[in-house]
């Protein structure tokens, strides 16, 4: 099926980046969240199409980063998405980025780290980018603490600083 500006690659991950992935054992439906974003697009007639501008922006410069192996930018380009979201979630009303997930971000940024909700939002799951693994494990027992379970997955990597994410 045709779809427009749709650009697969592989990302070369950064050798000290890490990519951390935590639950907050609340699933989230993310037909359902598009489908309510969905219903309301006619009331952001002049918000959306500046939102999927400056979305489209925050990836390419994420992809450059990566490519220039930039692991500040690419941290950076993690929070702008964020924050692109949760402007998003104001303007429509849907909540995107629960207490939970906001917690998970909060106690990743306590650590050096960036993080956002991950999927559509809603509940569900949390990303955090981490560039010092001295951090990692006081972060997972913050996250712990706070309810979100970090779950024990890795970045697929083909060959050595070829990573999937």
């Amino acid at each position: 099926m045709p779809w427009p500006d749709l650009m697969i690659r592989q990302l070369r991950v950064p050798d000290n980046l890490q990519l951390l992935i935590g639950w907050t054992a609340s699933p989230a439906s993310t037909t359902h969240l598009v489908d309510k974003v969905n219903d309301k697009r006619q009331d952001m007639a002049d918000f959306f199409p500046n939102f999927l501008a400056k979305s489209k922006t925050i990836v390419n410069d994420l992809i450059i980063a990566f490519d220039q192996n930039k692991t500040q930018a690419i941290k950076d380009g993690i929070r702008k998405n964020r924050a692109l979201l949760l402007k998003l979630a104001k303007h429509t009303g849907i909540s995107i980025e629960t207490p939970l997930l906001e917690k998970l971000v909060e106690a990743a940024e306590t650590f050096g780290g960036a993080a956002k909700s991950s999927g559509a939002g809603g509940g569900d799951c949390g990303i955090a980018l981490v560039d010092n693994a001295d951090t990692i494990l006081p972060l997972f027992k913050q996250w712990e603490a706070d309810g979100v379970v970090p779950l024990p997955l890795e970045v697929y990597q083909e060959d050595e600083g070829a990573g999937v994410l």
